[in-house]
């Protein structure tokens, strides 16, 4: 089952600056309108664009309780251009699946059950119909894609897909500017991450929230100041 094996391929590809010529060409002239995802079109304070590509991967980190599963959510629901696979690894699919339907329509929990107690399949259909691009796995990344020794980066450019991640900061990084050295854990992160993103705000005392570029290859950075409702999981921009 190696796919090594099956091609007798037991070695790392190289590479010549005229192969590379070749598929650097190819992608710049390919439209991305339709695989990427741009944070200016939804943030009127990001001036330059600062976009998502195929084969990148982007870390979103952040202190427990702020919002970033939220966040990565409703970034999923404004880019429905996008066929979108969201993994679920730590909260039930049901209660994902209720949480797209409230940032969605803007709904609390109970208005959210109450929809779905109150009405038939067919309204339900139409309802659901503006997050019927996501599509929610809990099955891990390791063991879906064992082949590939649970490498998310590769994932993400051997299958040109753009990959979200979320990560937990230290305990020390908690009580301090965030950083792309803020993480939880080694320095895997930041080295394989083409983007960080760091949310950070106060969970206990303000709505608030500073959405800020920590880190980009090649992106100019940005800070969005949004508040979060913890009511319907839903991010509004401030003006």
């Amino acid at each position: 089952i190696c796919r090594y094996y099956k091609t007798k391929n037991f070695s790392n590809e190289v590479s010549s600056m005229s192969k590379l010529s070749e598929r650097y060409s190819k992608f710049v002239k390919e439209d991305f309108s339709l695989k990427s995802l741009n944070l200016r079109d939804y943030y009127a304070s990001i001036v330059s664009d600062y976009t998502f590509l195929p084969e990148e991967m982007i870390i979103i980190i952040g202190d427990t309780k702020l919002g970033k599963t939220a966040w990565v959510q409703n970034l999923c629901i404004h880019a429905n251009h996008l066929n979108t696979l969201y993994m679920t690894l730590e909260v039930g699919e049901l209660q994902i699946y209720r949480r797209f339907c409230q940032i969605q329509h803007s709904m609390t929990k109970h208005e959210a059950i109450q929809y779905h107690i109150d009405n038939d399949k067919k309204t339900i259909e139409e309802f659901r119909r503006p997050i019927n691009h996501i599509k929610t796995l809990q099955v891990s990344p390791e063991n879906m894609c064992s082949d590939m020794n649970g490498d998310k980066k590769q994932i993400a450019q051997e299958l040109s897909v753009i990959i979200v991640g979320i990560s937990h900061i230290s305990r020390s990084a908690s009580r301090e500017y965030l950083d792309i050295h803020s993480a939880k854990g080694n320095s895997a992160i930041e080295q394989k991450a083409d983007k960080i993103i760091g949310i950070t705000g106060s969970r206990d005392e303000s709505e608030t929230r500073i959405i800020r570029a920590l880190g980009s290859r090649d992106e100019n950075n940005f800070e969005v100041m949004c508040y979060f409702d913890y009511n319907t999981f839903k991010f509004r921009e401030a003006k």
